[in-house]
């Protein structure tokens, strides 16, 4: 976040001063008091009436200013880690648990849809195993394939006999792939079962409806209806999927923008007012000494 270009700064400033100012002699039960700003003292007595001071009070150290401050860089790359971690080290609670809360969320939803996208996964995977086959598609090329261009010399497919194999463990793939890239239509060759692409292209290319336990060998103007459910249902699937993505943007987003306020907020937390006390000891002009308190405060701007 920024400040707009045309905020008065010094007015801002100077009311900050004039509040802690008027604050100053109840919240220090002295007779004298003291305000500091940097290294430039200002002297609060009971009348009100401020003077000069030559030099800050002893108990004042740069060692304990530094020791309080912030670091932005700290700050902001602590909730680049885990939003909202580098507002707690910044004192800014509030933001701290909307960003933590925001990275739960959405780490909770994302992963959500991407277990819906995984179930949805196996659920057309099923349905292809159930309905379509290896065995009906390389019987429809064994049928077809000479009539395509291109196809005229391709050698026939062979298939097993053997029913108790998966269909896919019953056709010569080898041979397959070789018809497929034979015949220029066919701009594909069907990875082995099991692969990512194998579960894409049954549901994608027209070709590969013959598979469908639905279709006949009408040619491709008949429609299968398994190859559009199955379509549908991949992609349901990949809407999931990118649901999930989308959102694990969001949350990378989410570091981000913590990361930038951590940094600010650390800023802020080293603009603020420090108050340090101390007692003095003041001689007397009887020879004697009193104790007088003294508070300083310190506005780093």
């Amino acid at each position: 976040m920024t400040r707009h270009s045309d905020t008065p700064a010094f007015p801002v400033r100077l009311s900050t001063l004039l509040i802690l100012l008027c604050l100053l002699p109840a919240a220090v039960p002295a007779q004298e008091q003291s305000v500091a700003l940097d290294r430039h003292m200002l002297r609060l007595d009971m009348t009100g009436s401020l003077e000069p001071v030559p030099e800050a009070p002893a108990a004042w150290s740069e060692g304990a200013a530094q020791g309080s401050r912030r670091s932005p860089l700290l700050a902001g790359a602590l909730s680049l880690a885990l939003p909202g971690a580098g507002e707690v080290y910044a004192g800014s609670y509030i933001l701290a648990g909307l960003f933590f809360g925001a990275e739960v969320t959405g780490w909770y939803f994302a992963n959500s849809y991407d277990t819906k996208g995984d179930d949805q996964t196996l659920l057309f995977q099923n349905y292809a195993d159930a309905h379509w086959s290896a065995v009906k598609y390389a019987r429809w090329l064994n049928e077809n394939a000479k009539s395509f261009p291109g196809g005229e010399n391709t050698k026939p497919i062979d298939i097993s006999s053997d029913e108790s194999l998966p269909h896919w463990e019953r056709v010569n793939w080898t041979q397959m792939n070789e018809v497929e890239m034979a015949i220029p239509v066919f701009s594909h060759r069907l990875p082995r079962h099991g692969h990512q692409q194998y579960f894409e292209l049954i549901g994608k290319y027209d070709q590969y409806s013959f598979g469908w336990d639905d279709k006949s060998d009408g040619g491709y103007r008949e429609i299968s209806t398994r190859f559009r459910q199955y379509a549908d249902m991949r992609g349901e699937a990949n809407d999931f999927y990118t649901v999930s993505e989308r959102i694990v943007s969001l949350v990378i987003i989410n570091h981000v923008l913590s990361a930038v306020d951590a940094a600010w907020a650390a800023a802020r937390f080293n603009s603020v007012a420090e108050l340090h006390s101390s007692v003095k000891v003041r001689p007397l002009p009887s020879g004697m000494a009193e104790l007088v308190p003294e508070a300083t405060f310190r506005i780093r701007l």
